[in-house]
């Protein structure tokens, strides 16, 4: 292994990493909506996270005993908008084999504040799957499309194919409907709007 891939993993892991020798593997995310788009503001979904492992070796067997964290985890960061409000909040859905933890984003120039969502999944043998599951609730002010993108990561590892490591979360509203409007009643408008069109041409 490069020397300064084990440098960089000790970096990340600190005090907690002593001699590491770091597991090669290869993660895959992946993501489900469901329902699928249109979504309508103010709507819950649920989106669920796969996170595979080719391996050779097993994801996050490499850290420490100590370490106070999982180590493969996936995260999205998504920030406040104009008005101050995340266009989406995510909770987990229980139980769950995995933990879930929400870290507030102060502002910064050019940044505004938000939240890093990270999902922590257990160790994964070269070969295994965990999927885990979470609650989206798309906020009432929201009213374009917009994507949360996910990557996934297992800090004592060298992943050997990092370009599948990331999935995109995609949001559709479809156009709200007119309040108090069903179908039968936009039929009717429809038909007084042609009628009154049709007297006047009658009348001129």
């Amino acid at each position: 292994m490069n020397r300064w891939k084990t440098f960089l993993i000790a970096a990340v892991l600190g005090p907690f990493a002593g001699d590491v020798v770091a597991g090669q593997i290869d993660l895959f995310l992946s993501s489900t909506v469901v329902p699928s788009p249109p979504h309508q503001a103010g709507q819950s979904v649920t989106v669920t996270l796969t996170l595979s492992n080719a391996g050779p070796d097993t994801a996050g067997a490499s850290a420490p005993p100590n370490t106070p964290l999982p180590t493969v985890r996936a995260s999205t960061t998504v920030r406040v908008n104009a008005d101050n409000r995340l266009p989406v909040n995510f909770t987990p859905v229980v139980p769950t084999v995995c933990n879930f933890e929400p870290i507030p984003l102060d502002p910064i120039p050019g940044e505004r504040a938000g939240i890093i969502f990270v999902v922590y999944f257990p160790n994964l043998p070269p070969g295994a799957s965990q999927s885990c599951s979470l609650v989206a609730t798309i906020d009432a002010t929201t009213t374009s499309d917009f994507v949360t993108r996910w990557t996934a990561s297992s800090l004592a590892d060298v992943d050997g194919n990092p370009s599948n490591n990331g999935t995109d979360v995609a949001f559709g509203l479809s156009p709200r409907a007119v309040d108090g409007l069903s179908l039968p009643g936009l039929v009717v408008l429809s038909c007084g709007v042609l009628l009154i069109v049709l007297t006047r041409r009658m009348v001129t």
